[in-house]
Order: C-alpha cells, then structure tokens, then sequence
C-alpha cells in the first residue's frame, strides 16, 4: 500500500540535509570556542615562558653563588685577605667558567636603562650586577622586572657571639639579591 503524495513531501531525510553543509551559526560557535581556547593555550604559553626565563635566571645565580664560595674559601684556606676582598668588588659573572650568552658586560649607570629585556648586565657604578626580565607586562605603567644581586662581606658582628672554642674567623663574601634603589 502507497502513502499519499502529501505526507512524503514535508519530510526531509538526514542524509539529504548533510548534504547542505554547516549552517552560519553552527560555524560562529565553532570559531568562537576555538578563539577562546587559543586565548587560553597562549595566556598559559606566555606564563610558562615567563617561568622558564625566571627558572634560567635562578640557576645561573645557584652557579654564580658556587663559584664565589668556592673562590672564598680557597681564598680562606690560603688565608689571603686581600684576594678575599678582591671578590667583594668584583663582578660574579667573571667567576663562571664562560660567561651567558646573554651577557651584555659592564655598563655605567647611564646606559643601563637602554638596554633591552632579556640581559644581564654589570653596573660598575654601583657594583650591582642586573637582570632585566623580558615579561610583557599588561599595562604600560607597570615597571619592567629587574633583579639585582650584590657580592657582600658577611662576617659574625663580635666576638661575644661566637661560641667558646671557635677561631676568630675574617668573614666571607656571599652573591645577595638587593634593591635595586
């Protein structure tokens, strides 16, 4: 038994509607999720890029901070006062073995605040040694993130504050972070 023409011709078929391809809207949902997930894929991008040039910076002042220990207490155990006084003036980065490629030497204060981010660079006016993290930061007000390090002599205040039966001691020198004001 045939069904009447009418019936048949109200109906479409889900293979024939296919055929048509996607809709406007079903396209502008698909460009909008995928938007918002690039957003997110980027944002999480930078900030572990941000973490990694952070995590670099703070290996190379772990390195820096072996070297100057070991270059002090070489200095101590040859009792060498004045080498051990040497190394408060210096610039750490001269302690490693080779120095960073992105290392751009020892600047005067003036020059300093041309260079780009990315860089260390020595202060020899200050004797502070300077990092400048390259971070893109949201608003342009915000400071570019710097950090400073120091080579300083650290010794115990008196001799009241030793314990009985140690050696009078001459100090040491540590790599610290500063203000950098």
């Amino acid at each position: 038994m045939r069904k009447p023409a009418q019936y048949t011709i109200g109906v479409v078929s889900p293979q024939r509607r296919r055929g048509q391809g996607f809709s406007l809207l079903e396209l502008a949902v698909v460009a909008i999720i995928f938007s918002v997930l690039a957003a997110v894929l980027l944002q999480r991008l930078a900030f572990y890029q941000d973490e990694a040039e952070r995590a670099g910076a703070q290996l190379l002042v772990a390195n820096m901070r072996s070297a100057l220990y070991s270059k002090a207490l070489e200095a101590a155990v040859q009792q060498d006062r004045a080498r051990l006084a040497q190394l408060v003036s210096a610039n750490p980065i001269r302690l490693l073995e080779r120095e960073p490629e992105n290392y751009k030497g020892e600047i005067d204060g003036l020059s300093a605040n041309k260079l780009e981010p990315g860089f260390w660079y020595f202060n020899r006016d200050k004797r502070i040694l300077v990092y400048v993290f390259r971070g893109k930061k949201s608003f342009p007000q915000d400071l570019i993130d710097r950090w400073y390090f120091k080579v300083e002599f650290s010794r115990l205040p008196t001799k009241d504050a030793k314990p009985d039966g140690t050696h009078d001691q001459n100090g040491s020198v540590a790599l610290i972070q500063v203000d950098g004001s």
